[in-house]
């Protein structure tokens, strides 16, 4: 089995430009097969969770996407890492495949 082939588990937030509170969240279970660099992971959450159509219902137009791997920690409070580039994807996906085993 590839690093990134499995499922995700996703919360999906829209934020307005200004403000810092989401005005409408849910969550998703993801399957990732074959997604090898962060563009190609970000093209496919759009694709999958039909972002640009949610998009539109909420009359947003152009959005940013923004990836996160969470990390539990001891005592509830996690850690966020960004995944902004394909080689941020490739370190934290092999850290996502040790999580789900």
């Amino acid at each position: 089995m590839a690093a990134n082939a499995g499922v995700l588990k996703a919360i999906v937030n829209f934020y307005r430009i200004d403000s810092d509170s989401a005005f409408e969240r849910f969550r998703s279970r993801i399957p990732i097969k074959d997604v090898n660099t962060a563009h190609a992971l970000k093209k496919h959450l759009v694709a999958f969770l039909g972002l640009k159509e949610l998009a539109r219902k909420f009359g947003l137009g152009d959005f940013d996407i923004k990836v996160l791997r969470m990390a539990p920690k001891a005592g509830g409070k996690g850690d966020n890492f960004a995944i902004n580039t394909s080689g941020s994807w490739n370190y934290q996906a092999c850290w996502m495949a040790q999580e789900v085993k």
